[in-house]
């Protein structure tokens, strides 16, 4: 296994380990290094043991062929001396001697380049592939744990302040399954009872709704509104209805959303929101076309081509398609 402090170096003292295109997986395959991180450098390098000592047998070979070079241009200028008589002679000889001085150079990179690849003993080390330490390092269930611990607390010390009457509710209906009927939230007879849950659900799911539950009265609704829960969705006018589902949706799937289910009146949205969340949408859509709006010209492309509008708002960006040769999908202000 290589240690990780074996893979940390200036990008410009990697050593290539591997080709260029070369994944991951097959670099490790070779005990090297792999990082594409920083674009512009060699991604698979050498780590730091092997690459100091494929350097210095590198120059260890180099300083060896640079003293054949010496010996054997001395032992020509042995031979000039020797032979200096004929005088034209030797004036095109030396011209030809240096055709065989880069002989020697050539012969001694082909035996640098062929025990350079002895170096990099990829059957010593195999263990080097596996990648656990890469998994461990980007794992960050720390950081995870902090934000969700932070943000609960911000929510139940707002929750007690703006409703205490539910606070007490709640306090009231844990205590018994009937105590909820005694409250004047739940009071109300069972027949006027509006289904708040679903098919099968529990007293706590039932509860955090903000839900009465009763289950004391058989063939009668257990989990149901309360009376102020009641009144704001009848706030709402038919024809003034906010669609929280999408069409066809049933009535256990809308109570999920924790929206108003009616389908008494035909021609109009059966699930839809409450008074309170319809001007609570109606904020959220001002603060969106305000970042939203502008020149068209200068909106910044969010999404892919043939995304649709979901898909976009999905993603937390705008979507507009009225305006041609323009991202329809695009960034927030």
């Amino acid at each position: 296994m290589i240690p990780a402090n074996e893979c940390k170096m200036e990008h410009s003292k990697r050593k290539e380990c591997g080709y260029k295109g070369i994944d991951e997986s097959e670099c490790k395959r070779k005990n090297c290094c792999f990082d594409s991180s920083v674009p512009g450098a060699i991604k698979c390098f050498f780590p730091s043991s092997k690459a100091t000592s494929s350097e210095e047998h590198r120059k260890s070979t180099g300083k060896s062929s640079i003293h054949i070079e010496i010996q054997q241009s001395s032992s020509e200028e042995i031979e000039k001396q020797k032979a200096p008589a004929p005088a034209p002679a030797p004036a095109q000889k030396p011209a030809a001697a240096p055709a065989p001085a880069p002989a020697p150079v050539t012969t001694t990179a082909t035996t640098t380049k062929t025990t350079t690849p002895t170096t990099t003993t990829t059957t010593t080390t195999p263990a080097t592939t596996t990648t656990p330490t890469t998994t461990t390092t980007t794992t960050t269930p720390t950081t995870t744990t902090t934000t969700t611990t932070t943000t609960p607390t911000t929510t139940t010390t707002t929750t007690p302040t703006t409703t205490t009457t539910t606070t007490t509710t709640t306090t009231t209906t844990t205590t018994a399954k009937t105590t909820t009927t005694t409250s004047t939230e739940c009071s109300m007879s069972p027949g006027a009872r509006v289904d708040c849950g679903y098919s099968g659900v529990s007293e706590s799911q039932c509860r955090n709704k903000s839900c009465c539950f009763d289950s004391s009265i058989p063939n009668v609704k257990w989990c149901f509104y309360t009376q102020s829960q009641v009144a704001d969705c009848k706030a709402v006018p038919p024809g003034q209805r906010t669609e929280c589902g999408s069409p066809g949706i049933s009535a256990d799937q809308c109570r999920k959303l924790n929206c108003c289910f009616d389908s008494s009146i035909s021609g109009v949205k059966w699930c839809f929101y409450s008074s309170s969340q319809a001007q609570a949408q109606a904020q959220l859509q001002a603060q969106a076309q305000a970042q939203c709006s502008g020149p068209p010209s200068k909106r910044k492309n969010c999404g892919n081509p043939g995304m649709s509008a979901n898909e976009c708002k999905n993603k937390g960006c705008c979507w507009d398609s009225s305006v041609p040769n323009v991202p329809w999908c695009f960034a927030r202000n």
